[in-house]
């Protein structure tokens, strides 16, 4: 499949409204007939903000929202539980027609965790899926607990995806540290940085996970 491939607007709300023009040319494609729509891959990373999933719980936000410098708080149309968005991290929003893939939902989140998992496997950071929590985690160890180091919450429309991924790179972890996050209080979430206990180029990491994601889901990309 033809993928375009668009910078993510750091502006939540932007990026949010960018998404569901997008969601809506796919869908219109998809019920033309086109035998095979063309679809948008959105990457990049936002401002600070937290964002909480549809069936998420708003208390899992340990703090004020608002105050003291703490992100809002937004709602969304995804799966999952509350989670943090900011610099030094890749948010990646795929925006395809499942059917047009021979993909379902399942199959879909899958490639999703395979294709991070397998960018990780590149700088020798060893992960793994849970079957009880979406996204990919670093197993615990006697003095770290397990815990997340990509978020995945995606939102299907008559077979089109939303939302997508977010993997922690050089991200300020303290943001975490406000939240439960994805819901837990038994699970952490962690970084690329902290576990490598070294800076890394940023836009190499940018360009493996795209690669890995093309390789996975069989994708073409194309910039206009």
């Amino acid at each position: 499949m033809k993928i375009l491939l668009r910078r993510l607007a750091r502006d939540y709300s932007r990026a949010m409204k960018e998404q569901a023009d997008a969601c809506e040319l796919v869908e219109s494609m998809a019920r033309g007939g086109t035998s095979e729509p063309t679809g948008y891959l959105f990457i990049g990373e936002h401002d600070p903000v937290y964002t909480l999933g549809k069936n998420g719980n708003a208390s899992n936000l340990l703090v004020t929202e608002g105050r003291d410098g703490v992100p809002a708080l937004v709602r969304t149309d995804r799966g999952g539980d509350i989670t943090y968005h900011g610099p030094g991290q890749i948010v990646m929003y795929l925006v395809v027609h499942l059917p047009s893939l021979g993909l379902g939902a399942r199959k879909y989140v899958e490639l999703l965790e395979k294709a991070v998992i397998e960018t990780l496997r590149e700088f020798r950071i060893v992960t793994r899926t849970l079957d009880d929590a979406p996204g990919v985690w670093i197993p615990a160890t006697r003095m770290r607990p397990l815990r997340k180091i990509c978020a995945l919450g995606i939102h299907i429309n008559q077979g089109v995806t939303t939302h997508g991924i977010a993997l922690n790179v050089m991200t300020d972890m303290g943001y975490f540290a406000k939240i439960n996050p994805c819901g837990f209080t038994d699970r952490d979430a962690t970084s690329m940085e902290q576990e490598l206990y070294t800076p890394l180029d940023f836009r190499l990491v940018e360009n493996t996970l795209l690669r890995h994601i093309a390789n996975t889901l069989h994708l073409s990309y194309a910039t206009h």
